[in-house]
């Protein structure tokens, strides 16, 4: 009963979309690796949510900034509930949360972790290129 409840409610939350050119307003990640991501480049109104993980100082060198961030689980009822117009994911985490959120037509990238320095300079220009903060990461690629 709970699941068909939430299944209908989610159903009713308009997911918001990026019009092409526009630069996503309301950017939520799923995935520690995105969160540090999105505490790099991205400026702090247009992160609506970022995991739990990344307030953690255990897990993540930028804990302090995360702080003053919403947290969320990485479930897709936390996800609408911030109205993303893009949400980050990680290749090997939250796959039903992905699955349900695209099947609601809410924008999903997922990354890989990148292997190497140059992996990293390349996420670095593709999360910038895709969150409107080309020379952002242009500095940090560089």
């Amino acid at each position: 009963m709970r699941i068909w409840i939430s299944t209908i409610l989610l159903l009713a939350i308009p997911a918001a979309h990026v019009v092409a050119g526009d630069s996503p307003r309301r950017i939520v990640s799923i995935n520690l690796l995105t969160d540090q991501w999105l505490l790099t480049l991205a400026p702090r109104e247009q992160i609506a949510s970022i995991t739990w993980l990344s307030q953690d100082p255990d897990y993540s060198t930028m804990w302090k900034q995360a702080r003053e961030i919403p947290e969320n689980h990485g479930t897709a009822e936390e996800v609408l509930r911030f109205k993303p117009d893009l949400v980050l994911a990680g290749r090997y985490a939250a796959n039903e949360t992905v699955q349900m959120l695209e099947r609601l037509g809410v924008r999903v990238v997922v990354f890989d972790y990148p292997p190497d320095f140059e992996g990293i300079a390349t996420q670095a220009r593709e999360i910038g290129a895709l969150i409107g903060e080309p020379a952002a990461a242009e500095r940090y690629a560089s």
